[in-house]
């Protein structure tokens, strides 16, 4: 005895097994377990995100170099004055920040503060204080009261930016960071 699916639906509402898929989906393939898992071995692994993000941080990193320097070559960018984002210190160049980061993002549309920061970092090339931190805390005397600059330094910014010379070192600024115990970040 066969059902009529039409009349029974129509009669009450019932609707037959869908053995074949609805009908917009038809003549698509559907996955096998197998393939789920030749899928997943195709996908990127976590360590090689890990690479392709650390990667991509120093590349940040390097190209904010090369702006830096640039800047500095072509003395488009302030250095040793009052509202500076740059300061030559005992200790190496005093990048102020977030100061300078925000200044290259002027030029930089696709990338955020933190990343170029961290682009930075991972570079190695900074000084870190006795406490590990990344930030410095500088005095600056001005004419008629004190400021606090906060900022990374780069340990030997004539090699690492490439450069013949930098001005003298700003009298007028001095470490608030004990200088005892500082060490230099190794390039990771």
């Amino acid at each position: 005895m066969g059902a009529n699916f039409n009349s029974l639906r129509a009669v009450h509402g019932f609707q037959p097994p869908l053995l074949y898929g609805p009908p917009h989906l038809e003549g698509q393939t559907y996955p096998s377990a197998g393939s789920r898992v030749a899928e997943s071995e195709s996908q990127p692994s976590a360590q090689t995100a890990a690479t392709s993000r650390r990667a991509k941080a120093k590349q940040t990193g390097q190209e904010f170099l090369q702006w830096l320097r640039q800047q500095i070559v072509d003395d488009t960018i302030g250095l040793n004055t009052l509202n500076a984002p740059l300061h030559t210190v005992d200790e190496g160049l005093l990048l102020v920040s977030p100061a300078i980061f925000r200044r290259y993002l002027r030029n930089i549309d696709h990338l955020e503060l933190n990343e170029i920061q961290r682009g930075f970092q991972s570079l190695g090339v900074h000084r870190m204080t006795a406490s590990k931190k990344n930030i410095w805390t500088y005095r600056l005397q001005g004419e008629k009261r004190e400021h606090k600059l906060n900022g990374m330094l780069i340990a030997d910014p004539l090699s690492v930016l490439e450069l013949d010379a930098l001005p003298e070192t700003n009298p007028l600024l001095t470490a608030e960071t004990p200088k005892a115990g500082n060490m230099f970040c190794p390039p990771a």
